[in-house]
């Protein structure tokens, strides 16, 4: 049998099976003062407001329903205008894809035009040199 050292705990026990080689658990834990005590306390950081009594705790609780439903309005605001920024990023998405598509299509009009213009300029040029061939072969077989 285990018998416990601290100065504050007058229980005695068994040790936990699983920590038999490690360390001595009582068999009256939670009624053990030190460790009950360390279970049970607030952390060190916690920082409690003395509860008052009467028409303090009224105003109090008045105060702190109008900073809620001040808070649950701007939530509100800022849920509103999240779903009117995301419907004005629908209508902008469905503008640059119209874009797009219109651009693609300017760009195989531009290039089709661009063929156009260098037909016209060439022809010309083409038409001399084929007439400028007749003739070199009109005077080849007549002079020969």
């Amino acid at each position: 049998m285990y018998v416990c050292r601290k100065t504050s705990c007058a229980f005695t026990g068994t040790p936990h099976p699983r920590h038999r080689s490690t360390e001595k658990i009582h068999f009256l834990f939670f009624f053990h003062r030190e460790k009950r005590d360390k279970m049970s306390a607030p952390p060190p950081d916690a920082r409690y407001v003395p509860v008052s009594t009467g028409k303090e705790t009224n105003d109090k609780l008045h105060e702190t329903k109008l900073k809620i439903a001040d808070v649950q309005e701007t939530i509100r605001g800022n849920m509103e205008s999240a779903m009117n920024r995301g419907e004005q990023l629908t209508i902008l998405e469905s503008k640059s894809a119209d874009l797009s598509e219109s651009s693609n299509v300017f760009q195989k009009k531009s290039k089709r035009l661009l063929c156009q213009q260098r037909w016209n300029a060439m022809r010309p040029v083409l038409i001399g040199l084929l007439l400028l061939l007749i003739l070199i072969l009109i005077l080849y077989f007549a002079l020969r």
